[in-house]
């Protein structure tokens, strides 16, 4: 028997018949406690009045990962991202149970693709650190203005599920960030 005590940290989920979406396990823990509340609207306009805003003098970082795809989504995700999701605010919800605002600068993809998963890295404008010795991975979603954050946990078409942090980027800049990865 295995000693070894792997999470599982996304599953798909069923949010209406034939609609499947992506979710990682606070998200999961998010929506039960959204259903719970006896008044979604407000719960959820609560948790986007809590949220970390952006603040653009956030510091630079390089980050690497994986792009998780909603099965649902339709087309060239590359494409997708390249031409409508970069120069983008993204949000996540982490560990303290709050959404939280970056900024996507750039990314790249590597051909080291995993099943269905495709490898990035990315210039990130951000006060999140991601912890290499965490085992759980930083999901990341576009923010888009005119949706809560909830609605657009329901409504992405992919994830970035950010991994690592590249060490010793103190001098990193929009031109040179490659350099690190």
């Amino acid at each position: 028997m295995c000693q070894c005590e792997e999470r599982m940290q996304y599953a798909l989920m069923e949010i209406a018949k034939d609609r499947m979406i992506l979710i990682d396990a606070l998200e999961y823990e998010l929506m039960e406690e959204l259903r719970e509340s006896g008044d979604i609207q407000e719960a959820n306009l609560k948790l986007d009045k809590e949220k970390q805003k952006y603040d653009e003098d956030y510091p630079l970082k390089v980050v690497s990962g994986v792009i998780k795809v909603n099965p649902d989504a339709k087309g060239n995700i590359k494409q997708h991202i390249t031409e409508n999701c970069k120069n983008k605010m993204y949000t996540t919800y982490l560990e303290d149970r709050r959404f939280h605002e970056l900024g996507l600068v750039d990314i790249v993809f590597h051909s080291e693709d995993v099943e269905d998963d495709i490898s990035f890295s990315a210039l990130i404008c951000s006060d999140i650190n991601v912890e290499s010795e965490n085992e759980r991975a930083i999901t990341a979603f576009v923010a888009y203005a005119d949706l809560s954050s909830f609605e657009n946990i329901l409504n992405r078409d992919f994830v970035l599920s950010i991994e690592k942090q590249s060490e010793n980027t103190s001098n990193i800049t929009e031109q040179n960030w490659k350099e690190y990865i």
